[in-house]
């Protein structure tokens, strides 16, 4: 695991260094946008200096409850997670991104091995995908996951749509 969170983040700092050659005046400013989310809260950050890609910092809190598995969850602790991500449009100007995040969450005391219910932010998890869609519109995406809760390893892959109204 430490290894492949070492080639994430050399993979990710190496394409940020590749990407600065594109590197318009310094005169025009960035903006944080506060975008409506389901999650506790998030920030998505789109640089001028950089077009091509958007940055975000997410958080969030779960309480894994739910009625049907009443009886095999015995403590009720919340997990909270904080989540890094970046993306970068394939073409300029183009709805295709590729995408990668990192996260991380407060649940090492918990053993989760004879949970039913696993919180969907548990643990420590990177993520590659490929998305096509326009933030705000129709979106549709394929993400490979590695996730490490307690001992164990958890490899998905992820097939997703995702609307707005």
């Amino acid at each position: 695991m430490k290894c492949f969170w070492l080639v994430s983040c050399l993979t990710l700092l190496s394409t940020l260094c590749h990407a600065g050659g594109s590197v318009l005046s310094d005169t025009k400013r960035s903006q944080p946008v506060y975008v409506a989310s389901p999650y506790q809260s998030e920030i998505s950050f789109r640089s001028q200096r950089l077009p091509a890609w958007r940055f975000g910092v997410r958080y969030n809190r779960e309480l894994p409850y739910h009625d049907q598995w009443v009886d095999k969850i015995s403590t009720y602790h919340s997990v909270d997670s904080v989540r890094v991500s970046a993306s970068r449009s394939l073409v300029k100007d183009s709805s295709q991104r590729i995408f990668a995040a990192l996260q991380t969450s407060n649940d090492q005391q918990a053993a989760y091995s004879d949970w039913l219910y696993l919180p969907y932010n548990a643990g420590t998890a990177a993520s590659v995908g490929w998305q096509i869609g326009e933030l705000n519109s129709v979106k549709m995406a394929v993400e490979y996951q590695y996730r490490e809760v307690s001992d164990k390893d958890i490899n998905s892959l992820l097939l997703g749509v995702q609307y707005y109204f």
